[in-house]
């Protein structure tokens, strides 16, 4: 290998990194002519690849951009379905009961304690465990058309199913921030 073409080697050691502009200069003077095309031709090669990887890059922030966006709105879709839902199961319960939230507490910690189903159960065959039913109270009893509304809602209602629902939804929007924080 002569002076030259280690000169070369150096120079091409050098494209693409932080260099010292003197000696890249020094080592250019001491190219041959040949060695001149030669490293013409690296250089050449060497901003059509980065050409490349930029177009590429390029390519692929688009398709990021896109994949994002569809994200987005199908974490907005799962949203919206999360709050009809919740809007949904609060309608019921203001439909049955008089105390609306301290009916859904009992039964969301009696679904805690026994699962879904039983608690769906209950809501439609017994919904006054969980509080006192909208209707006339006295002495402790619970009647007028309002009960029997309240009844006939409960039992056409489907509590388990609109909770699943919820709980779709909610792991849909729990999966989509996981690639969201992810990217």
């Amino acid at each position: 290998m002569t002076q030259e073409t280690k000169t070369l080697q150096q120079l091409k050691e050098m494209v693409g990194t932080e260099y010292d502009r003197a000696l890249f200069s020094d080592l250019l003077r001491k190219l041959s002519n040949e060695e001149l095309l030669d490293f013409e031709d690296y250089i050449t090669k060497c901003r059509a690849r980065c050409a490349e990887y930029l177009r590429n890059c390029r390519s692929r922030l688009r398709e990021l951009n896109t994949t994002a966006l569809h994200l987005r709105s199908e974490f907005k879709k799962a949203s919206e379905r999360a709050k009809d839902v919740m809007t949904e199961i609060n309608s019921f319960f203001m439909k049955v009961f008089k105390d609306p939230k301290a009916a859904q507490e009992n039964s969301l910690a009696y679904e805690q304690e026994n699962g879904l189903e039983p608690t769906s159960n209950i809501l439609k065959t017994q919904p006054d465990a969980f509080g006192v039913l909208n209707g006339f109270s006295l002495l402790g009893y619970t009647f007028g058309p309002e009960k029997t509304e309240a009844q006939h809602v409960a039992v056409r209602s489907n509590y388990a199913e609109m909770r699943k629902r919820l709980d779709e939804a909610k792991e849909n929007m729990h999966y989509i921030r996981i690639v969201f924080k992810g990217a």
